[in-house]
């Protein structure tokens, strides 16, 4: 193991070499142990270390952020799916390519009004779906059914699937 290399409150970072407050570095959570470590690397030069790593590795980058959105979005899905899957609760079809969130109520438009960003979709919207503890109000249909749905809202018809 190494030194201790925090004292009253202050630690060393190991790129600037800088001595700065505990609150300047950020943590590590090592999923083993299900422990986190206070970073050897203050935020700033992690910032920069990891700035140069994606300049480094672009194609290695976005297989990352590919994998980890569609990790999330089988997460949202599975949780607003029918019985915990991944399926449409309209009629069952189970491809989550063709899977999309529905607003139950039809507020979509109103919700992203209030939060006042009109591109909030996707892995951004999945991201705060699970950030707010998965709110009550949506269900997963597939495009089909979603389609259907909006036809026979514009029609005056209640389409319940």
């Amino acid at each position: 193991m190494g030194k201790l290399t925090i004292k009253d409150g202050y630690k060393v970072c190991r790129e600037c070499e800088a001595k700065k407050p505990i609150s300047q570095f950020g943590y590590t959570k090592d999923s083993r142990f299900g422990k986190s470590y206070i970073d050897s690397a203050c935020k700033s030069c992690r910032k920069i270390a990891t700035y140069e790593w994606r300049a480094k590795n672009p194609q290695r980058n976005k297989d990352i952020g590919s994998r980890n959105r569609a990790k999330l979005k089988l997460e949202v899905i599975s949780h607003y799916g029918k019985n915990g899957s991944a399926v449409c609760v309209g009629c069952g079809f189970t491809d989550i390519r063709a899977l999309c969130i529905d607003h139950i109520f039809n507020n979509g438009a109103e919700e992203r009004k209030s939060i006042k960003d009109k591109y909030f979709a996707g892995a951004l919207f999945h991201r705060w779906l699970r950030n707010n503890n998965y709110p009550p109000g949506y269900q997963i249909l597939c495009a089909n059914c979603n389609l259907i749905k909006e036809i026979e809202r514009r029609n005056g018809n209640n389409y319940t699937p």
